[in-house]
């Protein structure tokens, strides 16, 4: 018992009698007191509150212990106020009602950045390609890596362009035909 380091805990072993072997107690003079032993099952390990006059209690560990061929086994009991582990749990609580606000807003701004960044090329083959007009139907949007997504789009994109540059000067080259076939014609009738 006087090997192991239990923080606010207390421990008792007793014989079958009911009689103190040894014990363990809290810095704060807690003990931990015999339960009737008409309540301890042989091998099982019973937990139960133990009411205290303070409101808070006491969280008790009661289990009977056979060592080797001993016709009648111990009784170790192990407790602790209610006092601390409430006192624990309003300080993770605290802790919690900082922590997980605060994880929440760093995941959020990382989350924007994120995105921000990932969507920056797209951004930026949306406004490249605002530029793009007739009469500049040869400007292409950059590809950065052909292999992604985007790379693909963007080749796409360029293709497009490219065929309807293709369109358009034959449309060109027609117009220059047609209106100088036309020329011929209306120049000998004047």
């Amino acid at each position: 018992v006087d090997e192991l380091h239990l923080l606010n805990q207390a421990m008792a072993i007793f014989d079958a009698e009911g009689r103190l072997l040894a014990e363990k107690v809290t810095p704060g003079n807690d003990h931990a007191r015999l339960p009737p032993l008409d309540s301890i099952p042989a091998g099982d390990l019973r937990l139960y509150t133990e009411p205290g006059g303070d409101g808070e209690g006491q969280r008790v560990a009661a289990r009977r212990v056979k060592i080797g061929e001993a016709d009648s086994p111990y009784l170790i009991v192990v407790s602790q106020q209610l006092e601390t582990v409430t006192e624990e749990l309003a300080m993770l609580g605290r802790v919690f009602l900082i922590a997980v606000p605060l994880a929440l807003l760093l995941a959020g701004l990382g989350g924007f950045f994120l995105a921000r960044k990932s969507l920056g090329p797209v951004v930026a083959m949306s406004e490249r390609a605002r530029q793009i007009g007739a009469e500049n139907l040869e400007r292409r949007l950059p590809v950065a890596t052909p292999r992604d997504e985007l790379g693909q789009l963007a080749s796409t994109f360029n293709e497009l362009l490219a065929r309807l540059d293709a369109s358009f000067d034959l449309q060109r080259q027609f117009m220059t035909d047609a209106s100088h076939e036309l020329r011929t014609p209306l120049s000998v009738m004047r």
